[in-house]
């Protein structure tokens, strides 16, 4: 008896598609190219003839059929994600150039932690940019709870050599309180409570912000000057970090992992690459 889905003649099974399936696939090809394909249950002649599965002879063809596969999906997703990069890149320069009724006030961030422990928060850093004022205010506090710990066998130890001001010493509640504090009056300054959160990776710093009980505005827009960069030289997959970047795009800088060095920079770099881009669609 034949057995669905079961080649009798090469005793090997074949994976066929219900049409559920069929339909399934072809609404989702029809949403990602935006053509509205005929129904496939609407063209009795699709299924007149099935033709026999294709053999690969040996395992090596079909690995070497599956790393193609691979790649191809791996593109497709650097693909996305740069179109993702670019609108963000996008939208961040027509923030930075438009006119706005009550002052935006952008916020970079950056947290130091220790080499041998990344738990243990030394250091936490800010900057602010007022599209009002148009000038940086910095502010820098290392954590007394961790006075005795200190860096440099892995990572420069730069906490004394805040190049913005006056380092503060204060405990992590403390230091979180004041962060806390400025990233409320920011959004409180703008008529539709939005501030910009700017990190040079976001998702580490704002994943040790939320862990040590930040609670972000609701209006809070973020950008990630990792990303944007991946936008400006058109590829996904290039992740620079800030002291090579910064020197890349021609930004003077001193004394980087000081974290209140490293958010003044991180400011820099955001709005250089947002005047950049902006300069570029004008041409």
């Amino acid at each position: 008896m034949h057995k669905p889905g079961y080649d009798e003649s090469q005793t090997k099974w074949v994976a066929l598609i219900s049409m559920p399936g069929v339909e399934q696939t072809r609404g989702m090809i029809t949403q990602q190219f935006g053509y509205d394909f005929k129904s496939l249950y609407a063209s009795p002649s699709t299924f007149t003839k099935v033709d026999k599965a294709p053999r690969m002879a040996k395992s090596n063809a079909y690995n070497k059929f599956n790393k193609v596969i691979q790649k191809l999906n791996n593109q497709m997703k650097a693909l996305r994600r740069l179109v993702s990069y670019q609108k963000t890149l996008n939208e961040a320069a027509d923030m930075v150039h438009a006119t706005h009724a009550s002052p935006l006030r952008f916020i970079s961030v950056d947290i130091e932690s220790y080499e041998q422990d990344h738990a243990l928060i030394l250091e936490i850093g800010w900057s602010t940019w007022d599209t009002g004022l148009n000038k940086f205010a910095d502010r820098h506090f290392a954590v007394l709870d961790y006075k005795h710990l200190s860096n440099g066998r892995y990572v420069a130890d730069r906490r004394n050599l805040f190049m913005f001001g006056d380092t503060a010493w204060a405990s992590l509640k403390d230091c979180i309180t004041a962060f806390q504090e400025d990233l409320e009056l920011a959004a409180q300054q703008n008529a539709e409570g939005s501030v910009v959160l700017i990190a040079h990776d976001m998702s580490s710093d704002e994943t040790y912000l939320r862990r040590m009980g930040v609670e972000f505005p609701p209006g809070m827009i973020k950008f990630d000057t990792v990303e944007m960069n991946s936008a400006r030289v058109n590829d996904s997959n290039i992740k620079t970090g800030l002291g090579k970047l910064l020197d890349e795009v021609g930004i003077e800088n001193y004394s980087l992992h000081n974290a209140g060095n490293d958010a003044h920079y991180t400011l820099e770099l955001f709005l250089w690459l947002c005047r950049n881009h902006a300069s570029k669609k004008s041409v």
